[in-house]
């Protein structure tokens, strides 16, 4: 069978997927079956949130007291496979039970993760160690690339010449010529997955004929320019030997021409009327210019009509040179780029997630599809692939040969496989890392690489957006697409015109800003109206946290952030969960700086604003902070923070320091959810890579952009994203400022260019920005640009779409007066008012009406009993036997034994996600596949403890290092948190000795969580150390 669902958005495509996975899985007499089976995905979230369905419907059905939880899956099941009520929950209980005793067998993972599995299976085949890391980071692996290559320069000879060349080309275009910043923009070009055929074609070419070449090439440009200077000095002589002023000419247009042309001056110079006006002889002269000097001009226009052609098609061929010549250096790069990054990963044993997806395409797929599967050590028949749409080219050609020996194959039992594909086109909004649309797009079209005929199922009922939402999407996504879109693309967005709603109600508003404010600070009225929509939705009883504002840019995240700060609104955004945005993570950062250059300046401010801010001594003026700046350290600190011993923090290692620091500063009184990820971060730093001060500030500039704290998605916060991160998400109230973006990128894309014809079968391809001026360069250079300008239009479409699809029961857009000819959300959101003949009425078009909701908060409320119970036991982790140091495949060394089981613990919920857990550390390689059972054992034998196993069991609700918000919007973030009713039980994870801060951390937290109406009955505080594990009951 192979089906493809068509599920735009709100149309329950995980429920779909959910359904049909069940209903392959209960159908089949083997309650084992589930071992054959496999959904690929493209997060952990949907992985997590596709498992917890799954167990929790076979949960359900298992149990017959409890179905109507889940009547309406149960019934369609139920319907579809003709089970009596007995069947279907005897063959759930079964069937479940099976999975959960064989946990691992349980394949719902992700794309990567399954890439990841293959190439394991073959690292002996590939020349790798069994044991390599995968680095998520390419940024870390491209610093080193770049900083190996640039330590090249001097030694070798065209490597020198064609970075110098290089620099100079940037400093002549007035662009940066940061030297490294421009490796690594290329060394992210040689990772991306588009690039790699163009790749492979050109790389076998050595730095000394690159060089060579673009001496070649520069003679041609110096020709070619030499060319049409000479036709713009003609055409400039004739004018003046016929008596004729530049001014006699309309806007002296034509004389400008070839002023501007032979001073190179030509951004838009073949973009104007000039040729239109001398082809048809019109506008070529002043209406005040006298009758002979017209009948000059007349006569001559022949003459200039030939001269602009010629300048013309000189020009083209000067252009052509030049764009090939500014991306020529960079090209020639990409060799030893590539080769560059193969020795890093090779060195250090590790392989970076991007290339997982080459690797298997250009070794493994050789290899037949039975033989695959017996390394993988089982055989998958049935395959679901969730989020088709995002599928890059090489992830799909690396599935088809497993999917196609399924599918076209019949068992001893005479069944064949299964395809189940789940996506929607129109949310592809991921073309930038890869994803190919073009993919599901020919499915849909039924062009198939398969044998078998597919069936394809359109889902149309939205059961997200109320009715006003789905059917304001109805109608504009209607007219954009018969606007704008390219054939190609038109049916693709018209098959979002027709959904249905199940809820009534909803809201849209439209706001316009009018021409007369667009001279105003438009990115300040855009906030101000966003701070007006949440005014307006608090005071129908929304929560803040219903509230979602979606931009398209992370510095519009900073424009809205600054504004909410400025009205008292909480929220969380990306930037305010970047732990290295953290005032106390700054400090702690300024203080390593001071170890290693104590005359920073810059390092001292921070610290000086910080303790003004925080200890209310706002009335410091410059004369303070200036003496401050220039007292030595000791001096310093006692002013600062008297308690705060600056030599002592010197002598300590990293993590020691950090954490004296932490204590000393007063951090831990008042817990900051960043400061708690930068301690996790340091200490990881401090025991798998060095505990030098000097290698992790060097490191942290490198990493801390990535670093971001997780937290709960229901804690009472307005949230501040970009649309990109808000897919698959939705929001009762969505507000969309900024709706002006334009549909072509600002920023230049790069295209690839068939240069085999001008250079020869060993250059066959070069980069050339994209651009109009591709238009000058023949057909090829047409079709380029026309592709590019499609599929960027179908890339912003699509983003518009999931932010106008991700609202439940209102949307507020606010987009501004736009011109027609600019191409722009604002031009589409325009067109559409005026072509459904709507009227902006106090600036705003409204669709359905806005009303108050019932207030939806719940307070918890609790009998506030409190039971202490102090005990504690130890697990010896030397248990593991005598070659325990070899259990964990970082370095072999012991000490690193307590951090994998913090990791380990952090992942668990239950005693049921052990196996699990322990098949994703050996996965991604933290953990020797042979010492699996005994990992395993260990963990067992910690979770039975009577004294703790209750609280890895389904019994409690269970949150993992989730921030808590009370009343007042003060956090904290507890490791484990299980909530039983009205009680509370706390658990934290401890990796260094005991100390009594940790009494007063935990109790803090008792503190907090009886505050927001919980009932703390238990603490409990796990030391994991390099040989044990200790639980103590506070």
């Amino acid at each position: 069978m192979f089906k493809i669902i068509n599920a735009s958005a709100g149309t329950g495509k995980t429920f779909i997927l959910v359904k049909e996975y069940l209903i392959k899985l209960i159908s089949e007499g083997n309650t084992e079956f589930f071992k054959s089976m496999i959904a690929l995905t493209f997060t952990n979230k949907a992985v997590n949130e596709m498992k917890h369905r799954i167990i929790l419907n076979l949960s359900v059905f298992s149990n017959k007291n409890s179905i109507s939880d889940s009547l309406l899956l149960y019934d369609m099941i139920k319907k579809e496979l003709n089970y009596t009520d007995e069947k279907m929950q005897s063959k759930s209980k079964l069937i479940l039970k099976k999975i959960i005793h064989q946990f691992s067998y349980f394949d719902i993972e992700t794309l990567d993760k399954f890439t990841l599995r293959i190439i394991r299976s073959f690292s002996k085949d590939l020349n790798i160690s069994s044991t390599f890391q995968v680095q998520l980071n390419s940024k870390i692996i491209l610093e080193e690339v770049v900083d190996r290559i640039l330590n090249r320069v001097g030694k070798e000879k065209f490597l020198t010449k064609l970075l110098e060349r290089f620099s100079y080309s940037k400093m002549d275009e007035l662009l940066s010529s940061d030297l490294k910043a421009n490796l690594l923009a290329i060394g992210n070009l040689v990772l991306k997955e588009q690039n790699l055929n163009f790749i492979n074609k050109i790389e076998n070419n050595s730095l000394e004929k690159y060089y060579l070449i673009d001496l070649k090439l520069k003679k041609k440009q110096d020709k070619y320019f030499s060319s049409f200077s000479k036709i713009c000095d003609e055409a400039l002589q004739t004018i003046l030997s016929n008596d004729l002023d530049y001014t006699d000419f309309k806007r002296s247009l034509l004389p400008n021409h070839f002023e501007n042309l032979k001073q190179l001056k030509y951004p838009r110079i073949f973009k104007n009327n000039l040729e239109h006006n001398l082809i048809n002889n019109i506008d070529i002269y002043n209406k005040s210019v006298d009758l002979k000097k017209k009948e000059k001009i007349d006569n001559l226009i022949p003459e200039f009509l030939k001269l602009f052609n010629l300048s013309k098609k000189k020009f083209a061929k000067f252009l052509f040179i030049k764009e090939i010549r500014k991306h020529w250096i960079p090209t020639s790069l990409i060799k030893i780029i590539k080769n560059e990054i193969d020795s890093v990963e090779k060195e250090n044993g590790i392989i970076l997630i991007s290339k997982f997806n080459q690797i298997i395409n250009k070794n493994i797929l050789g290899f037949s599809a039975p033989f695959i599967y017996e390394r993988l050590g089982g055989r998958y028949k049935h395959f679901f692939i969730d989020e088709f749409q995002d599928t890059s080219t090489l992830q799909w050609e690396n599935l088809i040969p497993l999917i196609s020996n399924s599918l076209e194959n019949i068992d001893l039992n005479n069944n064949s496989g299964t395809l189940i594909l789940v996506g929607d086109p129109k949310q592809s909004i991921y073309r930038w890392r890869g994803g190919n649309v073009n993919q599901f797009i020919r499915l849909l079209n039924n062009i198939s690489p398969f044998q078998i005929q597919n069936e394809l199922v359109n889902l149309k009922t939205n059961f997200r957006s109320l009715y006003e939402i789905t059917n304001f999407n109805n109608i504009f996504f209607e007219s954009v697409s018969n606007s704008i879109l390219s054939d190609k693309n038109k049916n693709i967005f018209r098959s979002s015109t027709n959904q249905s709603s199940i809820k009534k109600g909803g809201y849209v508003q439209i706001e316009k800003i009018e021409k007369n404010q667009s001279n105003l600070n438009i990115d300040q009225i855009y906030a101000e109206k966003t701070i007006d929509k949440i005014k307006k939705v608090l005071n129908q009883n929304y929560n803040l946290n219903d509230i979602a504002i979606l931009v398209r840019k992370k510095e519009q995240v900073s424009i809205i952030s600054e504004i909410l700060t400025l009205n008292n609104l909480p929220f969380i955004s990306t930037e305010s969960l970047l732990v290295s945005s953290s005032h106390q993570v700054k400090v702690i950062i300024a203080i390593l700086e001071l170890t290693l250059q104590e005359s920073s300046s810059a390092s001292k401010i921070i610290l000086i604003d910080y303790f003004i801010a925080n200890n209310n001594n706002k009335e410091q003026g410059e004369q303070y902070i200036f003496d401050m700046i220039n007292y030595p350290m000791q001096i310093f600190f006692k002013k600062l923070k008297d308690d705060f011993d600056f030599n002592k923090f010197k002598s300590l290692s990293l993590y020691e320091a950090v954490d004296y620091a932490f204590y000393s500063l007063g951090f831990s009184i008042e817990i900051d959810a960043c400061m708690n990820t930068f301690l996790d971060f340091v200490y990881k730093y401090s025991l798998e890579k060095s505990n030098s001060k000097n290698d992790f500030l060097n490191s942290w500039i490198k990493e801390k952009e990535d670093l971001y704290v997780t937290i709960s998605e229901d804690i009472n916060v307005i949230k501040v994203l970009t649309i990109h991160k808000s897919k698959g998400l939705e929001f009762p109230v969505v507000i969309l400022p900024f709706m002006d973006e334009y549909l072509q990128p600002k920023v230049k894309d790069q295209v690839w260019f068939n240069t085999e014809k001008i250079l020869g079968k060993n250059f066959p391809f070069t980069l050339m920005n994209f651009s109009e001026n591709l238009k000058m360069f023949g057909n090829q250079g047409i079709k380029i640009y026309q592709d590019e300008f499609n599929l960027n239009q179908f890339d912003s479409i699509a983003v518009l779409y999931v932010s106008f699809t991700r609202a439940i029961n209102e949307m507020y857009i606010i987009t501004k007066e736009q011109n027609s000819k600019n191409n722009s959300y604002a031009t589409l959101i325009n067109h559409f008012i005026k072509s459904k003949n709507l009227v902006f009425k106090n600036g705003v078009v409204e669709f359905g009406n806005s009303s108050k909701i019932q207030n939806k908060i719940n307070h918890i409320k609790s009998d506030n009993k409190l039971l202490i119970n102090k005990k504690m036991f130890v697990l010896d982790l030397n248990m593991l036997g005598s070659d325990s140091e070899n259990i964990f495949s970082t370095n072999n060394e012991s000490k690193k034994k307590g951090i994998i089981i913090h990791e380990l613990l952090s992942k668990i919920d239950t005693k049921l996600d052990i196996d699990g857990v322990v098949n994703e550390f050996i996965e991604i390689g933290k953990i020797n596949i042979q010492n699996k059972k005994k990992i395993i054992l260990v963990l067992n034998i910690l979770l039975n403890k009577p004294e703790i196993k209750d609280y890895f069991s389904h019994q409690y609700i269970i949150y993992k290092e989730r921030d808590i918000v009370n009343s007042v919007g003060e956090k904290v973030r507890i490791d484990r948190l299980m909530l039983k009713n009205n009680n509370a039980i706390i658990m934290e994870y401890k990796t260094g000795i005991q100390k009594i801060q940790d009494v007063e951390q935990i109790n803090k937290y008792e503190k907090f969580l009886n505050d927001t109406k919980l009932s703390v009955i238990k603490k409990i505080l796990v030391y994991i150390k390099e040989d044990n594990v200790k639980i103590n009951f506070v």
